[in-house]
């Protein structure tokens, strides 16, 4: 849980490095609209909220949960000022709302990265009161009405290219992928010059659109953004888990390190899995082991585990087949996602494969080069539960209506071989 955090600060201090300082403004804001404090504190709330409801469905344990707590909280210092800031209007084009919705949307986008299959957002209907710094409560804007006031604001001008900028994020805290794909194509299409940082943003959307897979136009896009900037910290990292689950684990290596030796320091110093990542990639690539110079420590540490799973690789063949009785229900275009999840622990898929329902019946394989996240993989697991999902919208939450079948303890080390039918609907 802790090495999320650390990934999510690398992502966050990236982003706002590239979108805070332009946005922050100087003078004449409005009286109108949520203030800055306001959306900061409903944020934090619904973060919470959530945290406290996987608690409660025991996927996180009580020591990561105030682990999550403490981070929210040191955010949320870091970003409410003593000014009362509206972001509704501004003199500078819209400026001082998209700042302040910035420098507390972004640290929590990186949050969904991690919990899009295992929380939902259902806490964005519960009660928005909050205790006021005086007495009694104040009601907080929602992530709808946040929304809204984004749209208004685009309504009016719809050349503000911050203002879809921050749509997009807002769309992709909320899973709504598709209409984030579109805020930042719009956005991409705004700026006066390509920002590497923008085409970073646009790529993790989208391959999180497409059960987090890089392949096709999120690699394109980070292909770009590194050729702008060979050093730009997000399209680094995104580019190296591209290659990665394309099995080019000699360029992931190669990403990975020019990030170790370029990224600021601090940065590296919090970004303690990268080492790591680096030493797996050039394993599976046959290359030697190579010493980090700049976190030897870090690495030595991890060897260990590395020639383990060297030694007994994770792999698992899965089969995949829809019923008849539900064939009526997929159509040729439904999105299909096969995934292994932890059996006891967090719901984050320790790898995930995706096709169409036109392709069933379809066969994959599983192991950590489809891996959705760095610190989540299948060799980490002795055993696991297999489960294979259509999803009609193409969100990789599952959603009511979303057609399932699973196959339960599932050996990783014994190159597994497994079938599974789609025979349930998610009520």
């Amino acid at each position: 849980m802790i090495v999320f955090w650390i990934v999510a600060g690398l992502l966050m201090i990236a982003a706002l490095s590239f979108v805070l300082p332009p946005l922050l403004p100087g003078r004449g804001e409005s009286a109108d609209g949520p203030t800055r404090s306001e959306i900061n504190r409903a944020l934090y709330r619904q973060r919470l909220i959530e945290l406290q409801r996987d608690v409660d469905n025991d996927l996180l344990t009580q020591e990561q949960f105030e682990r999550a707590r403490l981070d929210l909280e040191r955010e949320l210092l870091a970003e409410v000022t003593e000014d009362s800031v509206p972001l509704a209007r501004s003199s500078g084009g819209g400026a001082g709302w998209t700042a302040a919705l910035v420098g507390i949307a972004v640290p929590l986008l990186a949050v969904l990265f991690y919990f899009q299959f295992n929380t939902g957002f259902d806490a964005l209907n519960e009660s928005r009161t909050l205790a006021s710094e005086g007495t009694g409560t104040v009601e907080q804007p929602s992530i709808e009405e946040i929304t809204r006031v984004i749209e208004a604001r685009l309504d009016q001008n719809p050349e503000d290219r911050t203002g879809w900028v921050m749509l997009a994020r807002v769309h992709t805290l909320t899973g709504s992928y598709a209409a984030a794909n579109r805020a930042f194509a719009r956005a991409n299409e705004l700026a006066e010059i390509t920002e590497p940082d923008l085409l970073a943003a646009y790529a993790q959307t989208l391959a999180l659109s497409r059960g987090q897979q890089f392949a096709g136009r999120p690699a394109t896009l980070l292909e770009q953004a590194l050729k702008i900037q060979p050093d730009n910290p997000q399209a680094l990292w995104l580019a190296g888990w591209a290659d990665f689950q394309t099995r080019d684990f000699a360029r992931a290596a190669e990403r990975w390190q020019t990030l170790l030796e370029t990224a600021p320091r601090d940065l590296v110093d919090r970004f303690v899995e990268l080492p790591r990542r680096i030493a797996e990639a050039r394993r599976l690539a046959g290359l030697p082991a190579n010493t980090v110079d700049n976190a030897a420590g870090s690495a030595g540490q991890t060897a260990g585990d590395t020639e383990t799973a060297a030694a007994s690789p994770a792999s698992i063949s899965v089969s995949v087949n829809l019923a008849t009785a539900l064939s009526e229900r997929a159509a040729p275009g439904d999105t299909v996602f096969v995934y292994a999840q932890a059996i006891d622990g967090p719901r984050m898929p320790l790898a995930l494969a995706r096709g169409a329902a036109a392709d069933l019946p379809l066969e994959v394989t599983l192991d950590d080069s489809t891996a959705m996240a760095p610190m989540f993989k299948l060799s980490a697991e002795d055993e696991v539960n297999v489960l294979a999902r259509i999803s009609k919208s193409g969100d990789a939450m599952p959603q009511s209506g979303d057609l399932l079948g699973e196959h339960t303890q599932v050996r990783t080390r014994e190159n597994a071989k497994v079938s599974i039918t789609i025979d349930e609907v998610i009520p």
